[in-house]
């Protein structure tokens, strides 16, 4: 995998038994979300072994395409992160059931963020067009990341496959909010 990145900030790293810990708790929240008829996409941010926050897609809740788990801990966090010193950023880390979408990726970047780990790939989700141009978390263009950035995917890969799983038997459903899956 790691063969197929195209910039030399970004690597591919390997879970530790805390991100397999962090993971679950974000496969509960998204379990959650589809339990009540949410796109079930979690996102969790950590820094220093701490929660910050555990999301879910806010679509159903906002009719916003770009309220993905990750951009809405994003917004919500904004001040907090932007008092962060890039020595103190160095220990955030984002949390994710599925592969980051390259708006949400550029936008963890942007802020800092230099760790994601996620479970389910997009290849898992069937996001047909994404992987036909190549634009998946692990082959992006080099323009729309910001200093070094360690992915590691497919934690609990099983688990978020299940939760894609999930979704896709609610998928019929126009208020669950399915469509909008990151």
């Amino acid at each position: 995998m790691a063969e197929s990145l195209r910039i030399a900030a970004m690597g591919i790293g390997l879970p530790t038994e805390y991100d397999i810990d962090c993971i679950d708790m974000v496969i509960a929240e998204a379990n959650a979300a589809v339990d009540e008829g949410k796109a079930g996409v979690g996102a969790m941010l950590t820094w220093r072994g701490k929660v910050l926050a555990l999301e879910h897609n806010q679509y159903a809740e906002t009719h916003d395409v770009t309220a993905h788990g990750e951009m809405s801990i994003l917004r919500a966090q904004a001040e907090r992160l932007d008092g962060m010193s890039d020595e103190d950023k160095k220990d955030l880390c984002m949390y994710v059931t599925l592969e980051p979408c390259l708006m949400c990726l550029s936008a963890m970047s942007l802020v800092g963020i230099p760790r994601v780990v996620y479970a389910a790939l997009s290849e898992d989700a069937n996001i047909e067009q994404a992987l036909l141009e190549g634009a998946t978390a692990r082959n992006v263009n080099d323009a729309l990341v910001r200093g070094p950035l360690e992915l590691v995917p497919g934690v609990r890969r099983e688990e978020g496959i299940k939760l894609l799983e999930r979704m896709d038997m609610r998928r019929g459903d126009p208020d669950s909010g399915v469509g909008h899956t990151d």
